[in-house]
């Protein structure tokens, strides 16, 4: 990640909170549990959807269509081909869009369970953030970036509706 620490922690609020670390592209994101509707098992997107512009396409999930954003930036190579054990992880819509509920990211591999607390996370000085990225932080030990969900969501929000225009 080459970031250097920072001694102080990212904020003083005792009470822990359930985490998901997630493997992204050769690197870990950090999510909260509660942004986090399901794990499924992977599903190849479809479509014709743009990395660059937000949706790497459309997957189906409980019986409802579900763009699969992408997450660009980070890692070396970009976003990987699935393997194996790849998994499409479920986020909640946080910015009450009627029409974007749900949508997803795809995982390298299952995601990891973490309890954070205000003392066992804090943030590493990091001079160039991927795009799409809040924070370089250590969580547990653990390096992650904590990506900006709000952001990410929009970007799927104007894919879409670029995409409804075209079809319209």
């Amino acid at each position: 990640m080459g970031a250097a620490r920072s001694s102080k922690p990212m904020s003083d609020d005792a009470s822990p909170v359930r985490s998901l670390l997630i493997p992204v592209s050769g690197e870990d994101i950090l999510l909260p549990g509660a942004v986090v509707a399901e794990v499924t098992g992977y599903v190849e997107p479809e479509g014709d959807g743009s990395p660059d512009e937000g949706v790497i396409g459309t997957a189906t999930w409980r019986g409802q269509r579900l763009p699969v954003a992408a997450l660009t930036g980070l890692g070396e190579e970009g976003q990987r081909e699935p393997g194996a054990r790849a998994r499409l992880v479920v986020l909640k819509g946080v910015s009450n869009h009627p029409e974007l509920p749900y949508f997803g990211i795809v995982a390298d591999d299952i995601p990891r369970p973490l309890s954070v607390q205000a003392q066992t996370i804090e943030s590493l000085s990091h001079d160039d953030l991927p795009e799409g990225m809040l924070a370089c932080v250590l969580a547990n030990g653990e390096p992650a970036y904590i990506p900006d969900v709000e952001a990410l969501e929009a970007k799927v929000h104007r894919a879409l509706a670029r995409e409804s225009k075209v079809q319209g």
